[in-house]
């Protein structure tokens, strides 16, 4: 009888276990609708931040002002070099190495690493000049 207790213990632990998913499924949003609905907000904001070199210094993470809404709560990347500066406006942190973003980037190089990632497909787009959805 005892036996039969474990196997069942041990059959019902492994299918409750095997039947769940600890990890959250990739979010399913319509990039061309949150772009078209924040587009306003996110460039007069980029320009704040591309101008604001005391606040948003270097290379850096920051939360988003309180006032501001975006809908994503993930915070944004600034990096600068000599006169230029990239913004990531993250949608999806991700795990590991993946993320998803909103970018704007005046860096020429930047921009030519963005857009080999667009040509070769699959969820990056190019939105705008300066301007990028990047799916890492």
């Amino acid at each position: 009888m005892i036996g039969r207790t474990k196997t069942g213990a041990l059959l019902l632990i492994v299918l409750f276990t095997s039947s769940c998913n600890f990890l959250p499924s990739p979010r399913k949003v319509d990039w061309k609708a949150v772009w078209k609905d924040n587009e306003s907000s996110l460039k007069q904001f980029a320009v704040k931040v591309s101008a604001d070199t005391t606040r948003y210094r270097n290379h850096g993470q920051y939360d988003f002002p309180s006032n501001f809404e975006y809908p994503f709560d993930e915070g944004f990347v600034v990096e600068r070099r000599k006169n230029d500066v990239t913004l990531a406006f993250y949608t999806d942190r991700g795990l590991l190495d993946h993320y998803s973003a909103f970018i704007y980037t005046t860096d020429s190089t930047m921009r030519s690493e963005l857009d080999e990632k667009v040509k070769m497909g699959g969820n990056d787009h190019f939105l705008e000049k300066n301007w990028y959805l990047i799916n890492d």
